[in-house]
């Protein structure tokens, strides 16, 4: 009778994992949870991330994020790749960029009862955590102002992270040409009704290609490239 009263007063807990699913025991994952315990997007994506990594082991080409915030999907995807590739990391590490009014939702890039933006974070101890790792390239700067930098670089798996319109579609317009035949892109927040402005950016640049983005129930997309 408790847990009733719980799931019709909402005070269940969200993204409750159960206990025999046994993704959270595989090896590469307990290793990433014990190496780096720092906050971000939730474990269960993380373990997507790794998911879509460990079948690209075929697949050329570096790794590339946009919106990284503390580091934490690109240390779980380092954790999970078997290859020794190279991974390009962008953000501002100013918070959320601009919203588009229509296409972003215009509160949810600012903190609730300020001005600040949101996932803003301390660039140089962030900066200090990743580059530890010489696989690790961070490139501080609003999307797509430092994309040039690695124009002449392959891709087997871009993640976006950037949950606004027009990060998401400058990201994309970016990646999409430089990926590796079956490479994936994957978009955090696609199934968000916070951030309409990222399902929004995929879906229209899906529009006229022949990959249809594929919708998580833990929120996220992804598109493996024809």
């Amino acid at each position: 009778m408790r847990k009733l009263f719980k799931r019709l007063l909402g005070s269940e807990p969200k993204h409750r994992i159960p206990p025999h699913m046994v993704w959270k025991d595989q090896e590469f994952f307990q290793r990433a949870k014990k190496n780096h315990a720092v906050s971000g997007i939730p474990d269960i994506r993380c373990y997507f991330l790794q998911s879509c990594i460990r079948s690209l082991e075929q697949i050329p080409g570096a790794v590339g994020e946009c919106g990284v915030r503390e580091g934490k999907s690109a240390l779980f995807m380092m954790e999970a790749s078997e290859n020794r590739r190279d991974f390009y990391l962008f953000d501002s590490f100013e918070g959320l960029s601009d919203p588009i009014p229509l296409k972003d939702s215009i509160r949810s890039a600012f903190r609730k009862g300020d001005k600040h933006r949101r996932f803003a974070v301390e660039y140089e101890a962030v900066r200090s955590r990743l580059e530890k790792n010489p696989r690790f390239h961070v490139l501080k700067g609003w999307i797509p102002e430092r994309f040039g930098e690695v124009s002449n670089k392959t891709f087997c798996l871009a993640h976006i992270d950037v949950d606004l319109y027009q990060p998401t579609l400058d990201s994309l317009n970016y990646f999409y040409p430089r990926l590796s035949q079956h490479g994936i892109i994957v978009c955090d927040d696609y199934g968000s009704g916070h951030y309409p402005g990222a399902r929004l950016a995929f879906d229209e640049f899906f529009a006229d290609k022949p990959e249809v983005p594929i919708e998580l129930p833990q929120g996220q997309c992804f598109i493996i490239k024809r």
